[in-house]
Formats: structure tokens, sequence, C-alpha cells
């Protein structure tokens, strides 16, 4: 009777409550303490993966990424039902795209819809993963995706339109922009549409190899291995890096442009509904 008790007692601690509030009213910094009240005299209780859920929660309110995964992490160890632990999962998923980790945020949702699941939480993991892989620029993965997930074809037809245009816009080649400014310094960052850097690059290259050839010629070997190796080699192998960098940078901002698009498209949907 007296077990009993204590145990209603510890279930319906004022920490939690006084928790909730303090959550409730935006103030997460003393809710957190509040609930790590609570976690301290009950470290492994009944309620403790809830109590790190929330804490988790409270941090993924404050924008504390890594806090906040760490705590739902201890939730999700700590969790047995298979609805709870894809609900802290899809959080999860939320938390690290909110970080930049989404080939994180993808493995915990292709965990949800591996499990038998409530439909709810199955389509919620549905469209976060289609997100994510808008987010990875995993085009076709995000159409298969998508398609799956709208049952409005006229909907889906409005994101698919953008994600074809994503797959079929050309793209710099890093491999061509490094071989190009391989044989003429400069070249790669042209291909790649950076006329300023491929200009400077060719000047650069072109100055410092016929200062050192020149140099040579006159019988200064010293000054020419010294403009070779120190000045000259660094801005011809710089170039290539650079050309290639180029080309990244170049397709990543086409991606990114398209993926804004489809997130705006989204936004729109969801304002509809």
């Amino acid at each position: 009777m007296i077990l009993s008790l204590l145990s209603v007692l510890v279930c319906a601690d004022p920490a939690v409550d006084l928790g909730d509030s303090f959550s409730n009213l935006g103030n997460y910094n003393q809710a957190i303490t509040e609930y790590k009240r609570f976690l301290f005299f009950n470290p492994e209780g009944s309620k403790s993966a809830e109590i790190h859920y929330k804490i988790g929660l409270a941090y993924k309110s404050d924008h504390l990424w890594d806090q906040a995964i760490q705590s739902m992490n201890s939730a999700l160890k700590r969790t047995k039902d298979l609805e709870s632990k894809s609900k802290i999962q899809i959080d999860l998923a939320i938390t690290y795209l909110a970080s930049n980790q989404p080939n994180l945020a993808l493995l915990k949702l292709m965990s949800v819809l591996s499990q038998p699941t409530s439909s709810q939480l199955h389509k919620r993991a549905s469209f976060l993963k289609g997100l994510t892989e808008i987010y990875l620029f995993n085009w076709k993965a995000a159409r298969s995706t998508f398609k799956t997930y709208f049952e409005n074809e006229s909907r889906f037809h409005q994101i698919d339109t953008i994600i074809n245009q994503a797959i079929k816009s050309p793209r710099k080649s890093g491999s061509v922009a490094t071989i190009l400014s391989t044989i003429l310094p400069g070249s790669g960052q042209i291909y790649a549409n950076n006329w300023v850097d491929g200009f400077n690059a060719l000047v650069l290259n072109g100055l410092f190899g016929y200062t050192s050839f020149s140099a040579a010629k006159s019988g200064n070997y010293r000054d020419s291995s010294f403009l070779t190796l120190f000045l000259w080699m660094r801005y011809y192998l710089g170039n290539r890096n650079n050309a290639k960098q180029t080309a990244y940078q170049v397709n990543r901002k086409q991606d990114l442009a398209f993926a804004k698009l489809v997130v705006e498209e989204l936004q729109a949907i969801w304002q509809e509904k």
C-alpha cells in the first residue's frame, strides 16, 4: 500500500508539471531544468523515456540541435512502444534536417517507414522523406516518394514538373573542368561560367610561368627553381582544384534553386488544405 502510494507521488512529480508549464510559455531553459530535476531523482523510472523526449523537444524549440539529438536518442533507447518510437524518430529526423544532417534524417525516416505504424505517422514520415531527398538533391528518389505520397495527381504534377526540370537541367563536370585547367590554366573556371576567376588564373599562371622561364633562360636557375616550385606550381595546382570546386558550386547553386521552388510549391499545397 505504501509502495503504491509512493509510486503515484513519484509519477505526479510537480517538477514535470512545472516543466510542462514553462515549456508551454516558451521558457525552454527553465523547462529543461525542471525535467532534469525529475530525472535526477528518477533516472530510470517508468517516465524517464517520456521526460528525455520532452527535454529533446525543448532543446529543439530552442534551436540547440546537438543537445536535442542527444536527448531524443536517449528517449529512443528507453522506449519500447513501436508507435512512440516512430514518433521520436520523426522528430529526430526533423532535428537532423534543421542541423543540416539530411543523411541521418533519411535513415530515421526509412526506419519509420519500414515498421508497422499508424497511417498518420507513416504519411508524415513519407512526406519528410521526400523533403529530405529534395535537400539531398536526389531528384529521382524524391519524385518516387512524392508520387506515392500525393493521392491528388494534379498536386503531384506541380511538384513533378519542377523535379523534371532539375533532372534535365545541364550540369558542369568537375572532371572536365579539372582537365581543361590542367591544359590551359583558367579554362576550367571559364567552362564553369566563372570568367573572373578564369581570367585571373590565366594571367597569374602565365605571369609566373613566363618569369620562371625567363630566369632559367638567363642562367639564373636558383631563382627559376624558386619561382617554379613555390609560386608557379602553387598557383597552377590551385587553379586545377579551383576549377573543380567552381563546377561543383555552379551545380549546387542550380540544385538549391530547384529545391527552393519545390519547397515553395509544397508550402502552397499545404496552404490549400
